[in-house]
């Protein structure tokens, strides 16, 4: 695996058939390759995909239907944002990418879908200080159902964005939105696939990091929120969202977003910063895991 590579694993829709297997991308630039896992091992490795667009990020939980369609974005050679995706089998030979150009190169995507039929995704990007968020609903073929439309602008920073495929509900995206000036305000904001984004008011998060400022070596005392420089944002099955976060300096923080204090997981030190926060939110608890900065794996237990 390349020191540039981004991975993403995909997700199987409420209503498709439960496998022991599951699909991983791995990305790299231009090219992609699939993995088949049983668990960890890999029971199946496809050939290399050549993407038809750069610097290719994989859009995360891409579509598991028994077969895997991978979802990226990117630029083509001309600099234009695109979006690039496949049909993969397990044992077929190389499949045929295919793109679909986009508005603006995202910031996030994610991504909403069945067993079959269209899927929706869900692009924000940053345009002139703005926060610009757009859906667009593709079938596997890379044929457009739905054009790509704006569905919110805001002002607020866009820290993440998540799908909501839980069973039994109704599917969506969440935005996790924050003051870009009070870091500790922060709102979800819910984007049903079918009607206007739910609006919510930015609220102080208790617990949020805070330190003094100017600093208590210079006689500080006024309280300044810490800016969250990494962000995951996982739902749980009782659709609580859940928040995991590394700050500027460098400590990772986690918790629900139900009312509860944030907790502070992991300490920086000044030697080993946290990265690469992550969340998962299984049937009947959440864990919180990051890396450090020698690459180790870090556990923070579950909730």
């Amino acid at each position: 695996m390349s020191e540039d590579a981004r991975v993403a694993v995909g997700q199987i829709p409420p209503d498709g058939v439960v496998s022991w297997l599951s699909w991983v991308a791995v990305v790299s630039n231009q090219n992609a390759e699939m993995l088949r896992l049983n668990n960890t091992y890999p029971k199946w490795r496809s050939p290399k995909l050549a993407l038809p667009i750069r610097d290719a990020v994989p859009v995360p939980r891409f579509p598991d239907r028994g077969h895997a369609v991978p979802l990226a974005t990117g630029t083509l050679e001309d600099g234009r944002p695109a979006l690039a995706g496949a049909v993969v089998k397990e044992g077929d030979a190389a499949a045929a990418p295919w793109r679909v150009p986009l508005s603006a190169l995202p910031r996030f995507s994610a991504c909403t879908f069945g067993n079959s039929g269209p899927i929706a995704l869900l692009f924000v990007s940053t345009e002139g200080g703005t926060n610009v968020v757009r859906r667009l609903d593709v079938d596997e073929s890379g044929a457009v159902v739905s054009a790509e439309r704006e569905v919110r602008r805001t002002p607020h920073e866009v820290l993440a964005a998540v799908a909501d495929l839980r069973p039994g509900a109704p599917p969506a995206f969440l935005l996790l939105e924050a003051n870009p000036q009070q870091h500790d305000r922060i709102a979800i904001i819910r984007v049903p696939l079918n009607g206007p984004p739910e609006d919510a008011e930015l609220k102080p998060l208790n617990g949020w990091p805070m330190v003094a400022d100017p600093p208590e070596s210079q006689g500080g005392s006024a309280q300044r929120p810490l800016r969250a420089t990494e962000v995951t944002l996982e739902v749980a099955m009782d659709g609580t969202p859940w928040l995991a976060f590394i700050n500027e300096s460098g400590a990772f923080y986690g918790g629900p977003l139900n009312g509860t204090a944030l907790t502070k997981l992991r300490e920086a030190d000044g030697q080993s910063r946290s990265t690469r926060p992550q969340i998962a939110a299984l049937g009947r608890a959440t864990t919180f895991s990051c890396f450090t900065e020698q690459g180790r794996l870090f556990h923070a237990g579950s909730r």
